[in-house]
Formats: C-alpha cells, sequence, structure tokens
C-alpha cells in the first residue's frame, strides 16, 4: 500500500448524522448503519454529524471508505490499530499513512 495525494474531505460538526455529497456520493454510497464512517464514529465512541464529500470512487479498490473511517478515528483521537484493523483490514495503515507491504488480511 501507498498513500496518495487523493482524498474525500469530511466536515464534522456536533450532531448525529451522515450526509454523503459530490460526484461519488450518494448514487455509490449510502449513510446508512453499515457505512464505515458511521462504524468507526461507533468504535470510537462518538457522535457527530459528518458531510463526506465524496471524490475517490467506492469499489474502485482505493481505500476511500478506509480513509474516511481513518480521518473519523484520527478526529476522534482514537490509536488503537488493532482495533481499527477489525474495522477494516487497510484502516491501521490509512492512521499511519505512508508505505507499507501488507499480507495475511483484506
Amino acid at each position: 500500500m501507498v498513500s496518495l495525494d487523493l482524498h474525500d474531505r469530511l466536515e464534522i460538526a456536533p450532531g448525529d448524522s451522515l450526509t454523503v455529497v459530490g460526484p461519488h456520493g450518494t448514487e455509490t454510497v449510502g449513510p446508512d448503519e453499515d457505512n464505515l464512517v458511521r462504524r468507526a464514529l461507533a468504535l470510537a465512541g462518538r457522535t457527530a454529524s459528518v458531510t463526506l464529500h465524496k471524490q475517490i470512487p467506492a469499489g474502485a479498490g482505493l481505500g476511500g471508505g478506509s480513509a474516511d473511517a481513518a480521518a473519523v478515528l484520527r478526529w476522534a483521537g482514537f490509536t488503537d490499530l488493532r482495533a481499527a484493523a477489525a474495522l477494516g483490514a487497510d484502516i491501521a495503515f490509512c492512521l499511519v499513512g505512508g508505505r507499507a507491504r501488507v499480507t495475511g488480511i483484506g
């Protein structure tokens, strides 16, 4: 894996909602309970109103959902890499960034 300068944008405010907008928004990514952003909030024990400006195509294998979840975990001050990896195989990598050779998960 390698970090890229390609990203979605998240706006986080007090509340409890998830809105997905942008060119790769609601037609491919729903704000339901299975969304990685919601699951990351639950893992961190936090609530927030998140507006996700989706620029990374969903399902393209680029790790957009994992990067979004990692951004939420970073915002929440969550640092447990094992728990993050249990949420999604590459979420822990997205928390750390850089380059990594990964085997055995995913």
